[in-house]
């Protein structure tokens, strides 16, 4: 806008002199240029119009620059809003939901026989399936025995529960950020039909418990 605005003055400044510059000449009654005025206007009518021209390129330029910003922010929350890269489609999440299955079965059949069991799998007898719903949300199916748990083993299970989802995301859609592996997935915890607890939405590895269940 300045680079703009200084170009309109400059044309003006170059034209006015050709109604004003000129002195009558008292001998033939005819406008002659004085030569120093012309001089002086010439000057500045360049000076302004280079000077406009330079304002303009950097006024572009910074548009350009403030543009592109934009357009990279607008693409880094869209990525980190979508990330992983998941579609939603119904094949992605079936797709995600067997690798799920797949990896909780495991863990369960690493407690099947065994008296030392490393403490990473002992989630997974209280936990009868996990299942991926799109948009970062998942429900974890819990046992009987889930319920007798008090609030922190409550949390060290569905915790482990989120792990297992992860996994089975990145197995099925690739690689996440390290934010997203440290938020988790939103979790909704049931025992059969019965809500049992959520994960809260300002943290989802901060849940609330219903202490009304029929067991």
């Amino acid at each position: 806008m300045l680079g703009l605005t200084m170009m309109i003055i400059g044309l003006l400044v170059a034209v006015i002199p050709i109604f004003w510059i000129f002195t009558k000449d008292k001998t033939n009654s005819k406008f002659t240029p004085s030569k120093k005025s012309v001089k002086y206007f010439t000057a500045l009518s360049i000076m302004l119009l280079a000077s406009s021209g330079v304002l303009m390129l950097m006024n572009m330029k910074q548009s350009n620059e403030i543009k592109a910003t934009s357009i990279r922010q607008q693409q880094e929350k869209k990525k980190e809003n979508n990330d992983p890269n998941i579609s939603d489609s119904k094949a992605q999440i079936k797709k995600i939901n067997d690798e799920i299955a797949s990896s909780l079965k495991d863990d369960q059949n690493h407690l099947t026989g065994k008296s030392d069991v490393d403490p990473g799998y002992k989630f997974s007898d209280k936990v009868e399936s996990i299942k991926y719903l799109g948009n970062k949300k998942i429900i974890v199916q819990v046992n009987k025995e889930f319920l007798s748990l008090d609030n922190a083993q409550k949390k060290s299970v569905i915790d482990s529960a989120q792990e297992c989802g992860v996994g089975g995301i990145m197995i099925a859609a690739g690689p996440i950020s390290n934010d997203n592996l440290k938020k988790g997935l939103y979790s909704i915890v049931k025992f059969g039909k019965t809500d049992v607890g959520h994960s809260t939405k300002s943290n989802f590895k901060e849940y609330k418990w219903s202490n009304n269940i029929n067991m």
